[in-house]
């Protein structure tokens, strides 16, 4: 059901997309979608869902897929499986994300889901910055601070959106510059 809403939500956008569209979609009765959730937790976990495989709250780290990216003890193999990570993660969110992100603008309860989950990332991406640090690939000279910003930035289903949505890159181009971008302004090995 999270995968029907989902496709709903990134074809139609929050506004745009009905119980029934869902129901529809996922090939369920209207009471069976209502029984899940209101419509704004649908478009939460379908976005989690999309992101990570998993529609729980929990930081990536705490994630199945978080837990198998830290076990990499390599910095080259541990940067090359997160970028992937985030690279797919991204291209299977970020129509989800302009949803959210815009139905947040006349939901209170979504903008403060919104503000709730930006605070996780955060979290997240300062995790992924302290293991990029154990594995000695971080600039010793920027404040953590600074890397954790810029991460976040640099990493956000926003860029996934500019680049391949709407300037048309492919999915490779994007990963690609990615992995570059990280390099070249969070990483010390270039």
């Amino acid at each position: 059901m999270l995968t029907a809403a989902g496709t709903c939500f990134s074809a139609r956008g929050y506004a745009g997309t009905s119980l029934t569209d869902i129901a529809r979609e996922a090939g369920v009765s209207v009471e069976t979608v209502k029984a899940v959730g209101p419509k704004r937790d649908l478009l939460l976990s379908a976005f989690h869902q999309a992101f990570t495989g998993s529609d729980s709250r929990e930081l990536i780290a705490e994630k199945e897929v978080g837990v198998e990216l830290l076990s990499i003890s390599d910095g080259d193999e541990f940067l090359a499986a997160l970028v992937d990570f985030l690279a797919a993660a991204n291209a299977a969110s970020s129509r989800l994300w302009r949803a959210f992100t815009s139905a947040a603008n006349s939901d209170p309860a979504l903008r403060a889901a919104l503000k709730e989950h930006m605070e996780r990332r955060r979290v997240d991406c300062g995790h992924a910055i302290d293991a990029l640090a154990a594995r000695g690939m971080v600039q010793s000279s920027a404040p953590r601070e600074v890397l954790v910003e810029t991460y976040t930035y640099l990493v956000a289903p926003e860029t996934h959106e500019h680049f391949v949505l709407d300037a048309g890159w492919t999915q490779a181009a994007y990963r690609d510059w990615l992995e570059r971008v990280l390099r070249s302004a969070v990483l010390t090995i270039q």
